[in-house]
């Protein structure tokens, strides 16, 4: 309660804390809450070293006790305000300055400090980071891993689309843990005008697990969080908790003059502050008497100046170090070499050794069925997403497999298909190909968030065009690349058929040109040679990195050549530009 009392003692030795536990989420929840405080002593010494200061006074207690109970193990995704977990998990201070100071685009070391801790880089957008770890939580489970993933994210990202992804963590029984700090108000607009429902409910209409818990409240966080992990691992099901707590001043530095809070507020926030609870309980009986702590009001002041002190340095060091960072990265080709000449993902080279079974060359083939050809030969390590890619092999009718290969590898299921040209892919691969709800920002967000984790992913959209629902997962994965500095592999392939003919206007889509202005993305777009079909799909699955491969739809079925199984013997980048057919002037 606010005064510190405890209301269910034996709930709270249920949760088998020890003293230095309880010590231990103090002391995190005092270094999230000085860490802000000195950002904010830097943004008002000078703007120009933080020119977006966002942080979490009130909520750490939402942050820290739910960070406090998931494992190391466990991936997080977060919006830049959530900071707790980076205490929790002890990212160096130097570093957690110098990620501000960049401008959110950190060096290399700097994202190795964040990585190697799994937690994922600050997010700004709002409410992309929801797929992107539903997607990372799936990864887990399909690797066994015995991990989950979390995402934290405000009340207000309930309101973006990217939010009902959590309608894919129902159907497919995802391990995820969605934590929405409900801190109250937007930028300045309170939550009541906003919604009309309560945002635990919100979840419950998706069919999700939704808990109301107490954000102010360190132990109920850790207690909810708890449970919803053991939930997650045991049961694969995803749980979401709505913490209510306090956003104890303006949305952000930028805005902190818009609208004042009233004494009234200041009040309110005071008495629930989530550190003097934590405080009260600490120098109460109940806590000598179970745990062997004696806290008194003087060590809180020790504590404090002392974590004071090693904030203010360590923010000191990271602006030297900052600085000459940024100064370095004024010149564009110095920061391309650095970041393209590290870049070594893990999962390039996977289909290099790939043994084929079976016929390797067929005669004649058209792409719509080289393009099935080189998916099976990629699936045993790959996952395809996408929308009625399961039972008919895509509206396109690509997911699946010819009927002379059907016939040479797997002439048990020619009966299947006696009247087809084909064989759906889902029939050899029940658990690689599948079938996703009606939502291509949803399949782009969670198809990004499997390749995050490792998984290479291939997302199927039935027309170019209707990428553009969810065109800010395409930026957001080349975006990655940089901010990520070349440290980490995106293995994503984004399938699109294009195209101009007599179809309806909204399945018309030849004007590709977007997307050649968004660095760090890969164009892929085969043309008159249907060996390249394969060849530049399979590349692209190897290459580690966020490809676009563009698919003529008037060349499907018109067009017919050899297609000779086999690795791919370069990089998708060195396929170049060629020259199909001259055209006419």
């Amino acid at each position: 309660l606010p005064d510190g009392s405890i209301t269910d003692r034996e709930l709270l030795l249920s949760l088998g804390l020890t003293g230095k536990n309880l010590l231990n989420l103090y002391h995190w929840m005092i270094v999230t809450r000085i860490f802000h405080e000195v950002c904010k002593e830097e943004s008002e010494a000078d703007p120009r070293r933080l020119t977006l200061q966002i942080g979490p006074k009130g909520q750490e207690a939402a942050e820290v006790g739910s960070a406090y109970a998931l494992d190391k193990r466990d991936w997080i995704f977060a919006y830049a305000r959530t900071q707790g977990h980076w205490h929790v998990r002890e990212v160096p201070l130097e570093s957690q300055f110098i990620e501000f100071y960049c401008y959110g685009t950190p060096p290399s070391f700097v994202v190795e400090d964040f990585t190697s801790r799994d937690i994922r880089l600050p997010y700004t957008w709002v409410g992309n980071q929801i797929p992107h770890a539903i997607g990372a939580a799936w990864a887990a489970k399909m690797f066994g891993d015995n991990a989950v993933a979390a995402a934290f994210f405000g009340d207000g990202a309930t309101d973006e689309g990217d939010f009902h992804s959590i309608n894919w963590a129902a159907i497919f029984n995802i391990p995820v843990i969605l934590i929405c700090e409900n801190n109250k108000y937007a930028i300045t607009m309170p939550t009541e005008v906003l919604t009309a429902a309560p945002f635990w409910k919100k979840a419950e209409a998706h069919g999700i697990r939704a808990v109301h818990a107490d954000g102010n409240d360190v132990l109920a966080m850790y207690a909810v969080t708890r449970s919803a992990r053991r939930m997650a691992i045991e049961e694969h099901k995803a749980t979401f908790i709505q913490a209510d707590t306090d956003r104890q001043g303006p949305h952000t530095n930028a805005v902190k003059d818009v609208l004042p809070p009233t004494q009234e507020e200041m009040e309110g926030w005071k008495e629930r502050d989530c550190i003097q609870r934590f405080e009260r309980f600490l120098a109460s009986d109940l806590a000598r008497d179970l745990y062997g702590i004696v806290w008194m009001p003087a060590d809180g002041l020790e504590t404090y100046q002392r974590i004071l002190g090693e904030v203010r340095r360590a923010a000191r060091d990271a602006y030297e170090k900052a600085a000459a960072i940024l100064e370095k990265a004024k010149d564009l080709v110095v920061q391309h070499e650095t970041i393209y000449s590290s870049f070594a993902p893990h999962t390039v080279g996977m289909f290099t050794h790939t043994i084929f079974r079976g016929q390797k060359t067929f005669e004649r083939v058209n792409p719509q069925h080289a393009v099935g050809l080189a998916l099976h030969d990629g699936l045993p390590k790959a996952v395809c997403i996408g929308q009625d890619i399961g039972r008919v092999g895509g509206v396109m009718r690509t997911t699946r497999l010819l009927k002379e290969a059907v016939r040479v590898l797997y002439p048990q299921y020619m009966d299947m298909i006696a009247r087809q040209p084909s064989l759906p892919l889902q029939v050899l691969y029940h658990d690689r190909v599948l079938d996703t709800p009606v939502s291509e920002s949803d399949i782009l967000g969670i198809g990004l968030g499997l390749a995050l984790k490792g998984v290479v992913t291939v997302a199927e959209i039935q027309f170019h065009e209707f990428a553009n629902i969810g065109m800010h997962h395409i930026d957001e994965a080349a975006r990655m690349l940089q901010r990520y500095a070349g440290r980490i592999s995106i293995p994503f392939v984004v399938r699109m058929p294009f195209g101009a003919g007599e179809r309806i206007e909204g399945h018309n889509g030849d004007d590709i040109r977007r997307y050649f202005n968004i660095p760090g993305l890969i164009i892929a777009c085969p043309s008159l040679v249907v060996q390249d079909w394969y060849d530049m799909l399979l590349a692209s699955m190897d290459a580690g990195l966020p490809v676009l491969f563009f698919e003529h739809i008037d060349l499907y079925r018109s067009i017919h050549g050899a297609v000779t199984r086999r690795s791919p013997s370069k990089r998708i980048e060195e396929f170049g530009v060629r020259v199909a057919r001259e055209g006419r002037h």
